[in-house]
């Protein structure tokens, strides 16, 4: 039930554990989509055939594997110091950190060594309607097609991270101007670094940046709320946005940056080269 609830939660918000996806695991954002729903459906069918019993030696065994894949994983992000970012394994709903993943992870695998010791005693807790694993596993794979279709791509789609694509958003102020030096910074909403980013933007005084700096925050509405609320950077120019083009043209990786001169493009960042001095380098100097 546990692996059912863990992939059924990630179907809501499916953006958020795609970005997790990407940033944790460097998948392309071209990719992501796809990836991201089989492994919930991976999650959905397994929990369906280890309810029924269908095969339960085999199904413990594969969600054993399973679990010490995540938790090498989880043990990876600890170890290069991304511990405290959400681990994306219960959605949005239930964000956790490595440690508390790794954590339950053990207590899972412990849970599921214990039934395959003791596994003829394991099947008295199935389902004994084997037929209903099969069927459920198989309905896994249009349910989360149906609930969260894979995104359509355009065909002029605009994956190039330029002016237009940084101008179509809605900001809170003022649309960004065509002409001198502008710079814009792409923040996720759910971001930690984008966070600490903020929180040292708004140290500065608005004023000062002379319309030269523009801010788009990625994510839903009440993660900007938030995200708004714990930075303070409301009184400099934002926009909100949900734009897959904008997030593929940066592939996932939060926080990005691009200057422009006269409404071109001359530089990008993404990642730890956004930071506090890129502002002062270009803007503030």
């Amino acid at each position: 039930m546990l692996f059912i609830a863990s992939g059924v939660l990630k179907l809501f918000p499916v953006d958020y554990f795609e970005l997790i996806l990407v940033q944790s695991l460097g998948i392309s954002w071209n990719w992501v989509a796809l990836f991201a729903r089989l492994i919930i459906m991976f999650e959905i069918g397994l929990g369906a055939m280890l309810v029924s019993g269908v095969a339960l030696k085999t199904t413990v065994r594969i969600a054993l594997v399973s679990l010490v894949l995540f938790s090498a994983h989880i043990a990876l992000q600890i170890f290069t110091g991304e511990g405290q970012a959400d681990c994306g394994c219960f959605g949005e709903l239930l964000p956790m950190n490595a440690m508390q993943s790794l954590l339950k992870n053990v207590g899972f695998f412990v849970l599921g060594a214990y039934l395959l010791m003791t596994l003829e005693q394991a099947k008295k807790w199935s389902v004994p309607l084997n037929w209903l694993g099969y069927v459920l596993a198989g309905l896994a794979i249009p349910t989360v097609l149906i609930i969260t279709p894979l995104p359509t791509i355009e065909p002029d789609a605009d994956f190039e991270l330029d002016f237009e694509l940084v101008e179509r958003q809605e900001y809170s102020v003022n649309p960004i101007s065509n002409t001198g030096t502008q710079l814009s910074l792409i923040l996720y909403a759910k971001c930690v670094h984008c966070a600490q980013l903020g929180n040292l933007l708004a140290t500065i005084d608005p004023d000062k940046l002379n319309d030269q700096l523009s801010i788009v925050i990625v994510g839903t509405d009440d993660q900007i709320d938030f995200f708004l609320n714990a930075t303070g950077i409301e009184p400099f120019n934002y926009a909100r946005s949900k734009d897959r083009e904008l997030i593929a043209a940066l592939d996932g990786t939060f926080p990005g940056a691009v200057l422009m001169e006269d409404g071109v493009v001359t530089t990008k960042w993404t990642g730890s080269e956004v930071n506090i001095g890129l502002i002062n380098r270009y803007i503030l100097n």
